[in-house]
C-alpha cells in the first residue's frame, strides 16, 4: 500500500484537499502525511498502518475531514504548490530530453538509443558469437566465463533503463 491508496481512502471519507497533499514528495507530503498518521495512532513511514487504521475505525476520517476543514486553506496552498512543482518537473523533464535529442553532439544525441543495443551487443557476445565461433574452431561449444559484476553491471544498467522509460510510458512523458 502506498500513500496514494491512503489518500484515495481519505478523499472517499470527504477530505479531499487533505488527500490532495497526502501523496505529495517533500516538506508538505512528509508534514501531512505525519498529522494524518498521528490522527490514524500509526507510525507515519508505514502507510499500510494508516489504511489498517482508517479502515478499523472509520469515525478517523471524520477527524481528518474536521483537520481538513480547520486548515483548509493552508492545505488547499500546499496542494496548489506541490501540483505545480510536479507539473514545472514535468515540463523541465520534457525540455531536457528535447535538448538531448536535438543535441549536435552525435554522443549526447544517440546515447539513450544505444542503451538497449549495448545489452544485445554484450548478450550476443557471451551467449552466441563466442559459442558460436568456438564450435567451428575446437568442435565443442564453449561459453565463456564472465565475471558476476560485469553481468550485474550490463543487465541493471539495462534493467534500471527500461524501468525507467517504462515509468516515463505510464506517466506519458516518453
Amino acid at each position: 500500500m502506498t500513500w496514494k491508496d491512503v489518500a484515495k481512502k481519505v478523499a472517499l471519507g470527504g477530505a479531499q484537499v487533505l488527500a490532495r497533499v497526502l501523496p505529495l514528495p517533500g516538506f508538505a507530503g512528509d508534514a501531512v502525511r505525519s498529522v494524518v498518521a498521528k490522527i490514524a495512532g500509526a507510525d507515519a513511514e508505514a502507510p499500510d498502518a494508516v489504511a489498517a487504521a482508517l479502515d478499523a475505525r472509520p469515525e478517523l476520517l471524520v477527524e481528518l475531514r474536521k483537520y481538513e476543514m480547520d486548515h483548509e486553506t493552508e492545505l488547499a496552498r500546499l496542494a496548489g504548490e506541490g501540483e505545480q512543482r510536479e507539473a514545472s518537473d514535468m515540463a523541465n523533464m520534457h525540455e531536457l530530453e528535447g535538448k538531448l535529442s536535438s543535441s549536435t553532439d552525435w554522443f549526447v544525441r544517440r546515447s539513450r538509443p544505444a542503451m538497449p543495443w549495448v545489452l544485445v551487443v554484450s548478450v550476443a557476445h557471451g551467449f552466441v558469437i563466442v559459442p558460436t565461433l568456438s564450435l567451428f574452431l575446437s568442435g565443442t561449444p564453449q561459453v565463456p566465463v564472465y565475471p558476476m559484476m560485469f553481468w550485474v553491471t550490463v543487465i541493471g544498467t539495462f534493467l534500471g533503463y527500461a524501468g525507467l522509460r517504462t515509468l516515463e510510458k505510464l506517466k506519458g512523458t516518453a
